[in-house]
């Protein structure tokens, strides 16, 4: 296994074609339109949190088994780090990139 530093959380992604098919998000942002796809994923690890200026760390609020929902820009290239551990699919999101939890 792989130790997940700083405010970033590895993640297995769920087949949205097991679950359901995903939600797509329409926006605007001046003149241009934006799409957002929303999925679902299997919390794996978490890092230990954001650290502050003054050196102290903000705990991540997730913890290994969480399903988490999390943004895919369709329209551009957003750095999501996919790996494969053991032969599975993998990814290391950010935060920020989590939009919610479905349980805890």
């Amino acid at each position: 296994m792989i130790k997940i530093l700083g405010d970033r959380v590895l993640v297995k992604p769920i087949r949205e074609d097991m679950l359901f098919s995903g939600v797509i998000i329409s926006y605007r942002r001046g003149e241009t339109k934006h799409l957002k796809y929303c999925r679902r994923a299997e919390v794996v690890a978490v890092g230990p949190g954001k650290r502050t200026k003054k050196g102290e760390i903000i705990p991540i609020d997730l913890s290994p088994g969480n399903i988490v929902f999390y943004e895919k820009m369709l329209d551009s290239e957003e750095e999501i780090f996919e790996i494969k551990i053991d032969g599975k699919e993998c990814m290391i999101l950010e935060t920020k990139q989590i939009l919610g939890i479905e349980r805890i």
